[in-house]
């Protein structure tokens, strides 16, 4: 995820003044979990941010339990036709945009959603 504040500031500012919400609320009934097992943002002098939170995208992409096999999660991955993938990557991103929050000095702060290994073979 990445942003720009609306006023660049100081790292060491913004450090103290950011507050990271990883997860607004409960998840839905019957939605799979969203956990990360590691998560790290990264503010820039200029205003920007960058967000990186590692999860298990397969699990969460298929709604399969985090404890899932990973090789038949990409085997399930690589039974979808590419329309099928594009459309499970869109809802992906769309749950996150929902369930991810950044906020500085308790004001929201928007963001853009990507998969950096989205579209490498």
């Amino acid at each position: 995820m990445r942003s720009r504040l609306a006023e660049p500031a100081p790292a060491a500012v913004l450090a103290v003044a950011a507050v990271f919400i990883l997860l607004a609320g409960p998840p839905p009934a019957g939605a799979h979990p969203l956990e990360f097992t590691a998560a790290t943002l990264t503010l820039q002098p200029d205003g920007t941010f960058e967000a990186n939170l590692v999860c298990d995208l397969d699990a969460l992409a298929l709604g399969a339990p985090l404890d899932s096999d990973d090789a038949e999660l990409v085997a399930a991955l690589e039974g979808l036709s590419g329309e099928e993938f594009d459309t499970l990557v869109a809802r992906l991103r769309r749950m996150f945009e929902r369930r991810v929050r950044v906020r500085f000095d308790g004001e929201p702060a928007p963001f853009a959603v990507d998969f950096p290994d989205y579209g490498t073979p």
